[in-house]
């Protein structure tokens, strides 16, 4: 019997008497026998809560079969079937007339559902983890009070025209469905709140009858081949939040999204896209724009609109510049502009004033300008992987930075990110140096800062500052005894270390390594870190 599939099945009845009705009991007790557990005390199968009469299937039965006589649960109002090896549910359960909810959980055998399963009362649909099923049948039409459809990880390849039927759905989710083609018009319907549409790569559009759904708010398209969006999606009043991620096929943002009740959108890794429409000039009422992973080059000048704008994070482009209009923005707390193609932080961001956090990692910035001392609601400044040289000292000096190196809890360093630059500690002076060394945690207080600093870039919130005759922190990531090897280009090991900390694992450079380019590996028994080393002149 242990050797058997797990399986899970739970059936809600509402019923007076303790174990239900005699029918009731009798059909559970014929589910077990047909399956080989006539030996299983009811009351070891069987158990109840206060939300009404639950039966729930000991995990550990495997059930291969379901006999007619399910058609005897005439309270049945719940059935869920989970990690079964049932091919076929019995037609008879159409007599269970007063379903609500049918879930359908890794039914890897399941071929077939019977139309008489939507029932007219049936208000949730959860498919889920069902291979073989290709199909959903026609009689889904007859359940007009469905509210929430879920089909994911099935092998259906179109869903029925009669879902039309089903005007009341309000949300739909289509999940890792390889096979499906396309979506009926029908699923647009004037109730429809939301739809997710995620892993299906064969769906290549949307139906125009999108403009049906005159209530829907919510749309996110992950890994379709959508290579355009309908004209009629502008008729949908009420859109406010779409979300696009891994669209490879789509070749522009839509420029009939950007609507007045436009208020989040995010798009990432779609490359064909080179540039944001004109059109957002019409997002008066627009608080997120999160673009990534696309060719936009710049920010048209009519985001000045977006008066009501709180995050704008525009990462792994080509941008190069800001538009002036976007000191509009006052609303601003957050902009993110990593990955891009910047060489300096952009001077107006000065004008506004409520600024919160600021990232430009991975750019070309080569110094901190003064202007960011101004800023003083600024509480995060990532700069790490730039060509930053030096630091000025009205940066260091200023009351708003002070702050933000130290953080609430202390650690400055993620508040303040400059690692994998090119600082030369020569240009620092010495009151800077103490001021920082004062303000840095314990592990860091008696850090040196010679005259030759060794940089690693770290894409991790842990600090990861190497210093010739000093100290570099993987943070607690390894466990055990470390070995630390720095290798040249040539890969030949140019030092080794071994190091017993078992808490926050340090390197001890303990002879002068010549300039150039390094691997540091770091490596325990289960787990090493690569992490590459430039040794400054």
């Amino acid at each position: 019997m242990n050797s058997k599939p797990f399986f899970f099945i739970f059936i809600v009845l509402f019923s007076l008497s303790t174990f239900g009705s005699m029918s009731d009991t009798a059909v559970i007790q014929e589910i077990l026998d047909i399956n080989g557990y006539s030996g299983q005390p009811l009351n070891k199968i069987a158990t109840f809560n206060d939300f009404g009469r639950v039966v729930i299937f000991n995990p550990n039965v495997s059930i291969t079969t379901i006999p007619p006589s399910i058609q005897n649960l005439t309270e049945l109002t719940y059935f869920t079937l989970r990690s079964s090896n049932i091919e076929l549910i019995p037609s008879e359960i159409s007599y269970c007339t007063k379903i609500l909810g049918v879930n359908l959980y890794y039914n890897k055998l399941l071929t077939t559902i019977p139309p008489g399963i939507f029932t007219d009362s049936l208000i949730e649909l959860h498919i889920n983890d069902c291979p073989k099923l290709e199909e959903i049948p026609k009689g889904i039409g007859q359940s007009k009070q469905l509210l929430k459809v879920t089909i994911a990880r099935t092998g259906i390849k179109t869903l029925p025209e009669e879902i039309v039927s089903c005007t009341k759905v309000n949300s739909y989710e289509f999940k890792l469905n390889n096979n499906l083609v396309s979506l009926p018009g029908g699923l647009f319907n004037t109730e429809l709140l939301q739809i997710l549409i995620q892993d299906c790569p064969k769906i290549n559009k949307l139906p125009s009858e999108i403009g049906n759904a005159k209530q829907l708010n919510y749309i996110s398209l992950r890994k379709t081949s959508i290579e355009q969006f309908p004209e009629e999606i502008k008729e949908c009043p009420n859109l406010s939040h779409i979300y696009l991620f891994e669209n490879r096929r789509l070749k522009a943002i839509p420029s009939q999204i950007f609507t007045p009740s436009l208020k989040e959108l995010t798009v990432y890794t779609s490359l064909e896209i080179e540039t944001i429409p004109e059109e957002i000039g019409n997002c008066i009422n627009l608080e997120k724009l999160m673009i990534g992973g696309t060719n936009i080059k710049s920010i048209p000048g009519l985001i000045s609109s977006c008066i009501n704008l709180h995050t704008l994070t525009l990462s792994n482009s080509q941008i190069s510049k800001l538009p002036d209009e976007i000191k509009q923005c006052q609303s601003i707390k957050s902009i993110q502009l990593d990955g891009n193609d910047f060489e300096e932080i952009p001077f107006i961001l000065k004008e506004i004033s409520g600024l919160h956090k600021i990232n430009m990692t991975h750019n070309k910035i080569t110094q901190i300008p003064h202007f960011l001392s101004s800023l003083t609601s600024l509480t995060s400044l990532y700069l790490a992987n730039n060509h930053i040289t030096t630091i000025a000292p009205s940066i260091i000096e200023s009351r708003i930075l002070r702050s933000t190196l130290m953080g609430p809890d202390g650690n400055w360093y993620h508040y303040f990110s400059i690692d994998s630059n090119r600082i030369d500690t020569n240009t620092l002076s010495k009151e800077m140096l103490k001021w920082i060394d004062r303000r840095a945690d314990k592990r860091w207080r008696r850090t040196q800062f010679p005259s030759t600093p060794i940089i690693i870039p770290s894409n991790t919130n842990t600090p990861s500052f190497v210093f010739q005759n000093n100290t570099i922190s993987l943070g607690n990531t390894l466990k055990g005894t470390i070995l630390f090897e720095i290798i040249n280009a040539k890969g030949q090991q140019a030092y080794s270390y071994t190091s017993q900390y078992n808490e926050q694992p340090f390197v001890l450079l303990k002879q002068k390594i010549s300039a150039g380019n390094y691997v540091l590996r770091a490596s325990s028994k289960k787990r090493s870190i690569v992490k590459k080393i430039i040794i400054c002149k």
